[in-house]
């Protein structure tokens, strides 16, 4: 017995892989770079919570759907989200403390008990062996500057949570190239935005995709 705990122990705390995201949980979690305890409670129970009866007969906000797009920054964070049915969904919020930026944007992974006991030994990455404990909580990457300035403002008075619809790849066409500035590598995803007056921001978003070159690659959908 001795021996088989030592070597668990050993295999799980000392990878690589765990020292990286060690890392990014030093960086962007346990140096109060988040959100203050209150609001995160607030935001886990806006994601999470069962809606009453009253929500479900009389909602008050509605959805569109920013499809084919991506999550910058995976070459840095190499973290991605578990493989869930439905796709696990993924809070966006504002990177308080960029000083270079005043509208980057940070895609979370839920806190770990988010999710059922039995996903928390869940395999996220085969290669690198991370599980769901060592990731959850974590940032797994950026929203792209071009939307980020348009989504930061959203944050205030909306809800904005991102899906990842496939594995990462090198940036691609008509994102920047791989070594561009802007590439590297990302997680294709969807951006699913929840506010009040979604019809009005639906026909900003249209024109800011209208404007700039990666937008021909997305589709926006209004639900």
């Amino acid at each position: 017995m001795p021996c088989k705990k030592k070597k668990v122990v050993q295999h799980v705390h000392s990878s690589p892989a765990q020292k990286s995201a060690k890392a990014v949980s030093n960086k962007y979690k346990l140096k109060g770079k988040r959100m203050s305890p209150r609001k995160t409670m607030a935001v886990r129970r806006a994601l999470y919570s069962k809606p009453d009866d009253s929500m479900v007969l009389a909602p008050t906000k509605k959805e569109m759907v920013l499809r084919n797009s991506v999550i910058k920054g995976y070459h840095f964070f190499q973290i991605r989200p578990p493989n869930t049915t439905p796709p696990t969904q993924l809070l966006v919020q504002p990177e308080y403390t960029n000083i270079h930026d005043e509208c980057a944007s940070l895609v979370w992974l839920p806190e770990l008990d988010t999710f059922p006991d039995h996903m928390h030994s869940l395999i996220t990455d085969e290669k690198r062996q991370l599980k769901l404990q060592d990731v959850a909580g974590l940032p797994i990457g950026h929203v792209p500057r071009n939307l980020a300035g348009f989504f930061r403002p959203l944050m205030e008075s909306g809800r904005i949570v991102a899906e990842v619809t496939g594995e990462p790849v090198p940036s691609f066409p008509p994102w920047p190239a791989l070594k561009e500035e802007g590439g590297g590598v990302v997680l294709p995803c969807n951006y699913i935005i929840t506010h009040s007056d979604i019809e009005a921001q639906y026909n900003k978003l249209s024109e800011l995709l209208k404007s700039i070159p990666e937008g021909t690659a997305m589709e926006l959908v209004l639900l």
